[in-house]
Parts: structure tokens; sequence; C-alpha cells
């Protein structure tokens, strides 16, 4: 398996990372994303940390947070934009109206978890744990969320993992049948 490319945040910054990531685009390497001391994003810099966290969802390898401390609405933005979230048993979340719609966390957490969850999470705390979060299926518990972190991305050593990373993501936008076709799509590559 290639290396595992890891960036910690806040230390990174958010203009460093969207360059970071431009750049990790044509690697095969999983990224872990890790914020397990905390995350809080200035509202100066949101529109940076929003540009970077699109850019990390569109990478087309393995991406992976691992999240725990006192974190901003970041910490959502980030497991959405990621193919897996492993939460730490200190992840607290506190949201803003603002934040949530400037890091575009609430439709993001809608086509995730569905209409109904998102409006219970969202609309029924302030604060948001670890708990909570996995009960809509946003995040994985794990008392060490970076060896979770580390855990999920050594599945990218089968060769056929990105295939099954991309029909994960299609499925996403996709109808049930037409997630299906294109995972046979995907299976006949395997063939060739």
């Amino acid at each position: 398996m290639d290396a595992v490319t890891r960036i910690d945040l806040p230390e990174t910054g958010w203009d460093r990372l969207g360059e970071q990531l431009r750049e990790l685009r044509k690697a095969p390497a999983p990224v872990l994303v890790g914020a397990t001391g905390g995350l809080r994003v200035p509202r100066e810099e949101r529109s940076a940390a929003r540009a970077a966290i699109d850019r990390l969802a569109a990478l087309p390898q393995l991406t992976v947070a691992a999240l725990d401390g006192a974190c901003d609405e970041a910490a959502l933005a980030l497991a959405l934009a990621c193919d897996h979230a492993a939460a730490g048993p200190a992840l607290a979340v506190t949201c803003s109206p603002a934040g949530l719609l400037e890091l575009g966390v609430a439709g993001g957490l809608v086509a995730r978890a569905g209409d109904l969850a998102a409006h219970r999470l969202l609309l029924g705390a302030t604060a948001l744990d670890a708990e909570a979060l996995a009960r809509v299926q946003l995040v994985a518990l794990a008392a060490d969320p970076h060896a979770a972190g580390e855990a999920a991305c050594a599945q990218a050593a089968d060769a056929a993992w990105p295939l099954v990373l991309r029909a994960l993501r299609a499925a996403t936008r996709s109808t049930a049948a037409q997630a299906a076709g294109y995972e046979r799509e995907l299976a006949a590559l395997l063939g060739d």
C-alpha cells in the first residue's frame, strides 16, 4: 500500500491545506485528516476552509477524518467531505447558523443522514457529541480516532478499493437502480 498522507489541522492552515490537496489529486495514497486536538475556524477563515474542504471532498482517493476535542462546524464539514470519519469520546461540536451555512454543512448533512435526522440533530442541540453524530451515521465512535482512521486507510491496500470507493460515491448521488448499474460496470472493470 502507498503511504498514507497525513494532514493535521489546525496546524496545516486552511490556505496551505487547499494547496496541498491540489497537489494530492494525482497521488494514490489515502488521505487522513486529523483534528484530534479540537478545531475552530475563525469567521474570516471560513471561505478558505470551505474551499479546502471542497477540494478534500473532490479527491479521488480514500479520505478519512479523525476528530476529537472541542470543535465548531468545521468538524461536521470534514466528516461530510470524507469517505469515513472516526470520532473520539471528547468530541464536542458547537454550531452556529452562520457557520453551518458558510461551511456547507446543512445541505450535506441532509444528503448524508436524511432530512429528519439532520433536522433532529441540528435543531435539537447547540452542542453535539460523538454519540449524537454516530446515531445519524456521520461518524464511527472510536476510543482512539487517529488509530481508527489509520485502520480505515489500510483498506486501500486492496487494488479494487478505488472502484468500490467510486461505487459508494456514485450511490450517494443516484437512485438504487443507477447505483446497481454502476456497480456492475465497475465489477466488469475488475474482470478486464
